[in-house]
């Protein structure tokens, strides 16, 4: 008889905020979690029997398919950026100078006081500390 594998339903509550942490767009993050079940469901009776071993090889899935989707998405901003450059180059916008450095040093003679150190002072201990 086959083993049944262990639902993944106690984990849904911090997968999907995980998935949502690194990929910052909630339809991203829910098709990362679609993935993860997919995964965890054709693994079938492979999944870790221990629950926090379980629990960790789940997040260790959301975490690949959460990067999965930042290298599409990074792929996809590439190709479409490569893609509007064919035929036309144009020249980088003139920067303006930059603001001049103002002086800020001290005048030979300044007329203020050196500084002094400050000064230490004890502060009472608490009454509930005792030494």
């Amino acid at each position: 008889m086959q083993r049944r594998a262990a639902p993944p339903e106690p984990y849904l509550d911090g997968l999907f905020p995980y998935c949502l942490s690194v990929l910052c767009d909630h339809d991203a993050a829910t098709a990362a979690l679609a993935d993860v079940l997919a995964l965890a469901d054709r693994r079938g009776q492979r999944v870790p029997d221990a629950a926090g071993d379980r629990r960790a090889w789940l997040y260790a899935l959301a975490r690949w398919a959460c990067l999965r989707k930042l290298a599409e998405a990074k792929q996809k901003r590439q190709g479409t950026h490569a893609a509007g450059r064919h035929g036309t180059h144009r020249q980088p916008a003139a920067r303006p100078p930059p603001p001049p450095v103002p002086d800020l040093s001290l005048p030979p003679t300044c007329p203020c006081p050196p500084p002094t150190p400050p000064q230490t002072s004890w502060l009472p201990l608490p009454h509930f500390i005792n030494l």
